[in-house]
């Protein structure tokens, strides 16, 4: 799973700035714009021309240190300003649409840009994000006629997501081809926002692609634009474990994001990390802290009650952290565990293309008789009313 290259592509000098923890520029940035916006919103008055920039001062927050408490706290403001706005209310439930994609939440999402869409609103930017919201819950078809809708070769909008449509297609040449190209553009613009976009996803497809150097450079490239970006440090984290395996320096790198980036994904990275180092306690208790700190974000974000069916929507890409058995395997545990805080009724999880094959092909590995069934059946299968109690003591009795 993990080959050595012939020789180091990472090199500590190119990033040891970056690990440094007082670089904090965009926290501090995101942390004055609240604080200014907060101000601002006297309790007096409606203040709807504030709330969005309050709320974007939110979603930058939560960006950077991976707390969906504030997540919630953009949502709230969204919703009030949906409820105050006379005028432009659609940019207002654009903003909320993204909000609950960042969620997870891709139904709620896609039913509110559906409702804007029919009534008066920006067509061409509500289309861009119904593509994106039907391409999260898999409904290609749809994603495939408002690509149409949108088809423009030179613009950067239109570029990235025909990247993001090849990936899916299979063409991975093809949407590398987009985004160099879509790079161009944001380059030409001068725009910070949308090169860091365009240099972060080409690493990750040029990461796809085995084009290890390329992608190192990318991750490279976005660092020296924002110096406390996480998942490119997490990037350069993968490229020294999966190809150097050198797993010291991946632990050094992902110990310094830890620090200011909360997100549960970090354990499941360092578990994978002990499973190649055979430490195997520890690879268990890193995948008990990953699902401990999964379910309660999942809580923040939606309560008791968890919709597991949006969450296996996304399909896992190919030759990432995301496709390692341990993540996989984690992800079929993850999914189970919050059947705990569903309702009975609905008991039936969608799985991806590739989900499916995994759980066919893996149900005698990992013996789980209760996930891997011959319910497995275009892209979904059910967990029965009467399984909970099954599951939680196979859990117990093999992870917790």
């Amino acid at each position: 799973m993990h080959k050595r290259s012939k020789e180091p592509i990472t090199n500590t000098r190119d990033y040891n700035s970056f690990l440094i923890n007082g670089i904090r520029e965009t926290y501090n940035n995101a942390l004055s714009e609240k604080v200014f916006w907060s101000n601002r919103l006297r309790p007096d008055s409606s203040g709807i021309g504030d709330l969005g920039p309050l709320a974007g001062a939110y979603t930058n927050l939560f960006e950077v240190t991976g707390n969906v408490n504030y997540l919630k706290n953009v949502e709230q403001l969204y919703k009030k300003a949906i409820k105050l706005s006379f005028q432009n209310k659609d940019i207002y439930i654009r903003s909320l649409a993204h909000n609950y994609i960042s969620q997870h939440r891709f139904k709620e999402a896609r039913n509110i840009l559906e409702e804007s869409y029919a009534g008066i609103s920006n067509k061409h930017l509500t289309e861009l994000m119904l593509f994106d919201v039907y391409m999260e819950l898999g409904d290609y078809l749809k994603a495939d006629e408002f690509l149409g809708k949108i088809k423009n070769n030179n613009d950067y909008n239109y570029l990235i997501r025909l990247a993001k449509w090849s990936e899916y297609k299979g063409n991975l040449e093809a949407a590398i081809r987009y985004l160099e190209k879509a790079k161009k553009i944001a380059e030409s613009r001068g725009s910070k926002s949308l090169k860091i976009w365009a240099y972060i996803n080409l690493a990750d497809f040029y990461g796809h692609a085995g084009k290890l150097k390329k992608a190192y450079n990318h991750y490279l490239m976005t660092l020296n634009l924002q110096p406390d970006n996480a998942y490119a440090k997490k990037g350069i984290a993968w490229i020294a474990f999966s190809s150097e395996k050198n797993t010291d320096e991946a632990k050094r790198i992902l110990d310094s994001i830890m620090i200011h980036h909360k997100v549960p994904d970090y354990f499941l990275f360092k578990a994978d990390i002990a499973e190649y180092e055979n430490k195997i306690l520890d690879m268990q208790e890193l995948i008990r802290t990953h699902l401990k700190k999964m379910i309660e974000n999942e809580k923040l974000i939606i309560g008791q009650v968890i919709n597991v069916e949006e969450h296996l929507k996304k399909p896992l890409n190919i030759n990432t952290p995301e496709t390692s058995r341990i993540n996989k395997f984690t992800n079929a545990l993850r999914y189970i565990i919050q059947k705990e805080f569903i309702d009975e009724d609905n008991g039936r999880l969608e799985l991806t293309a590739n989900g499916q094959d995994w759980a066919l092909n893996e149900k005698e590995n990992i013996n789980d008789k209760i996930l891997m069934t011959d319910e497995v059946r275009f892209n979904h299968f059910t967990i029965p009313p009467n399984a909970t109690d099954k599951i939680k003591k196979l859990l117990n009795e093999r992870m917790l």
